[in-house]
């Protein structure tokens, strides 16, 4: 282990390097650069030059984390991009079907179309449910406030002497 044994660092590698759990947690902290900078002076302070190997592990992290959060942009631009498509109908015209693998995909951006058409349909469906269930919750609730007035005043009533 890199920062296990030295003398006086003991204490202090226990604290971020006494263990597997540990090692993966401190790890973890200075990938994500919560408090690496802490960690990382506080190793100084028993090996000068400890910052080389934070200072590596956290640019190949950051690199490997901010890749995998481009290609994740990079897909979810590119699935809208073929959603968009199927939405606005731009399906193939006669001549993009000549072969059968465009074929093909005439085939399912159609499908995907007319499945984009049924879920349409369905959203309207639900909004005019919703519509009128808030309606019936309205007039739920004007008759529960009148119900309750009305109680209220004949309490009121009752309790006046005749």
């Amino acid at each position: 282990m890199l920062f296990k044994d030295a003398g006086d660092f003991v204490e202090l590698g226990d604290n971020y390097f006494g263990g597997l759990h540990l090692t993966l947690f401190t790890l973890f902290q200075v990938m994500t650069m919560d408090n690496w900078v802490d960690v990382t002076r506080e190793i100084m302070v028993y090996k000068y030059w400890a910052w080389a190997p934070f200072c590596t592990f956290v640019f190949i992290s950051g690199f490997i984390v901010v890749n995998l959060l481009i290609a994740v942009i990079c897909d979810a631009v590119y699935e809208l991009n073929d959603f968009a498509e199927a939405i606005t109908g731009q399906l193939p015209s006669d001549d993009d079907k000549s072969t059968d693998e465009e074929g093909g995909k005439f085939a399912q951006r159609k499908i995907l179309q007319e499945s984009v058409f049924e879920l349409t349909d369905q959203v309207q469906k639900l909004i005019g449910n919703q519509k009128t269930t808030l309606e019936a919750l309205n007039h739920l609730t004007n008759e529960l406030v009148e119900y309750d007035d009305d109680f209220r005043q004949e309490e009121t009533d009752s309790s006046l002497p005749d």
